[in-house]
This record gives C-alpha cells, sequence and structure tokens, in this order.
C-alpha cells in the first residue's frame, strides 16, 4: 500500500511536469514564431528596401548634379576633398555678452525660476 502511494504521487509530479514542459514548449514556439517574423523583415529591409532607398538617393543626387553642376574651386564641388574639424568643449572660448545684451543665467535653477514665471500653465488659455 505504501509503495502504491509513493507511485501515486510520483505520477502526479511527472503529470504536473509534463503540463508544464507542454506550456513552455508553446511558449517557445510562439517566441520562435515572432522571432522569425521579425529576421524575416530585417532581411527583407537589407535585402530590397535598403538598395532601392540608396538606388532612389542616387537619382536624386544625380538629379542635383545636372540642376546645379559644380564648378571646380566652388564649395562643395568634385575636386575639393570635405575636411571635418573637430573641436573640444576644451577649446572652445565662449564671448562676453556686449553692452546692453542680457548675460546668460549663472545657475540653471535661476533660468529654470524664470521659465516657470514666463510660460502658461497647461489650463491657461494665451490665444486673443
Amino acid at each position: 500500500m505504501k509503495a502504491l502511494k509513493a507511485a501515486q504521487g510520483q505520477l502526479r509530479e511527472a503529470e504536473h511536469k509534463l503540463s508544464r514542459v507542454q506550456t513552455w514548449s508553446q511558449q517557445i514556439e510562439r517566441e520562435m514564431s515572432d522571432y522569425r517574423g521579425a529576421v524575416q523583415r530585417l532581411a527583407s529591409a537589407l535585402e530590397v528596401d535598403i538598395p532601392n532607398a540608396r538606388a532612389r538617393l542616387d537619382t536624386m543626387v544625380d538629379s542635383l548634379e545636372l540642376t546645379w553642376p559644380s564648378h571646380p574651386g566652388m564649395p562643395g564641388s568634385a575636386s575639393e576633398k570635405a575636411t571635418v574639424e573637430i573641436v573640444r568643449p576644451e577649446e572652445v572660448q565662449v564671448q562676453p555678452p556686449a553692452d546692453g545684451q542680457p548675460s546668460a543665467p549663472q545657475n540653471s535653477e535661476e533660468s529654470d525660476e524664470d521659465l516657470r514665471e514666463t510660460t502658461p500653465g497647461p489650463n491657461e488659455n494665451t490665444a486673443p
């Protein structure tokens, strides 16, 4: 009798575990399906949308070049190479305001307070 109860307990536990495995298996199938859909959309974008967009941009560039042909020595011409200048924050020099012009607030609390005073509330109607 004791062995029968132990076997029945093991059977219930096994059935419970089987139920959980089936639930998780269905969840994994749903997740895999969602993943496949997302990957398919990405693959479509990589294979179709991006080349199409590039072709459209190339057509636009060609059209612009026909409309405004570049001349040697002109800014943006094909004969000029683009240069990029990187400015680091410590290299920037701020000029003080000219006489008669208001200066920027010294701290953020001051500017926040000014903004609160001049900004209408959400229920205030500012229309004439």
